[in-house]
């Protein structure tokens, strides 16, 4: 999934939050024609002109080109410029992911298997060689910022704390030039 949808927020309902952080909050939200759960990140970071609006549309788009070709990295498939709300706040729509971080995991259950624990680390090593092969340093890689799904394979995350959402992507090339921050 290369594309980034404009989301309806009204197809989705809020079920609680799920973290939150500097730059925003997660919820974690459920579409109402399917039940199918999903993550949305609703940014701290207001966009109120139409011109903020789409060089941020725009700059996601390019940015989840790049990151959504790879499994490791939790890929972003939606965005709304406004918040369930209807405020000029920014929601990022992700997959769900149900085991949640590999800080939790590792609170939960400390002795996970060697293969489980093989898996993560395999996943996390191919995840970061991606971003570094498209010249991308996440700069803030720690075990909240793993989520795992239902088989504990590990979908790196939160990118924006790198500067890339901070900055409205400011900094932010083509995909085959570096990026900055």
């Amino acid at each position: 999934m290369n594309q980034v949808q404009i989301m309806k927020l009204n197809e989705f309902t809020v079920i609680e939050t799920i973290g939150e952080g500097h730059l925003g909050k997660v919820f974690l939200i459920q579409q109402n024609t399917t039940n199918k759960f999903f993550a949305a990140k609703v940014l701290n970071i207001k966009k109120e002109t139409k011109e903020e609006q789409d060089t941020f549309l725009t700059e996601i788009s390019k940015y989840s080109k790049v990151i959504n070709k790879f499994e490791s990295i939790l890929p972003i498939f939606g965005i709304n410029n406004e918040n369930f709300e209807g405020e000029s706040y920014p929601t990022i729509f992700s997959e769900f992911m149900p085991k949640g971080s590999l800080n939790n995991i590792f609170k939960a259950n400390p002795k996970l298997s060697f293969t489980k624990r093989y898996i993560i680390l395999l996943g996390i090593a191919e995840g970061i060689n991606y971003l570094h092969s498209i010249e991308i340093v996440h700069e803030n890689l720690r075990p909240n910022n793993v989520l795992l799904d239902d088989n504990y394979y590990p979908h790196i995350c939160h990118f924006e704390e790198n500067g890339l959402i901070s900055n409205s992507f400011n900094s932010f090339s083509a995909p085959d030039s570096s990026i900055t921050y």
